[in-house]
C-alpha cells in the first residue's frame, strides 16, 4: 500500500473527507488530492501533520511499518501541562503554537 492509499484508507475509516483534512493541515484541497492520487509528494512537515490528524505515525504513512497505532509514551508533568494548554486553545492559536514549536525545534538542531 502506498502513501496515497494509506491516507485514503484512514480517511475512509475516520469518515473524514479529503477537503476536511486539507483544511486541518492548511493545504489546498487539490494538493491533498494530489497526495492521495500519488501525483504529488508532501514534504516531511506535511506528512507529520497528516499523521497527527489521522492518529497514526509518519512511519505508517510512509510504509516503514505496518503498525497503524501510535506507541503509548509516558508523559512528564511538563508535557502534560503543555498538552492541556494546547487543548484549551482555538484552532488558529493551536496552529501558531505548532508553527512556533517547529521553529524552536529547528533552531535547536542548527548548531
Amino acid at each position: 500500500m502506498n502513501l496515497g492509499e494509506r491516507i485514503q484508507a484512514l480517511l475512509d475509516e475516520k469518515q473524514i473527507t479529503q477537503r476536511e483534512l486539507a483544511e486541518k493541515i492548511h493545504v489546498a484541497p487539490n494538493t491533498m488530492n494530489g497526495y492521495i492520487k500519488n501525483r504529488r509528494h508532501p514534504d516531511y512537515a506535511t506528512i507529520v501533520r497528516i499523521a497527527q490528524n489521522l492518529d497514526t505515525s509518519s512511519d505508517y504513512l510512509l510504509g516503514n511499518t505496518s503498525c497503524r497505532e501510535l506507541p503509548q509514551l509516558e508523559v512528564s508533568s511538563e508535557e502534560d501541562i503543555l498538552l492541556n494548554n494546547y487543548r484549551g486553545l482555538d484552532d488558529h492559536n493551536k496552529q501558531v503554537l505548532v508553527d512556533i514549536s517547529y521553529c524552536l525545534y529547528a533552531n535547536g538542531h542548527l548548531s
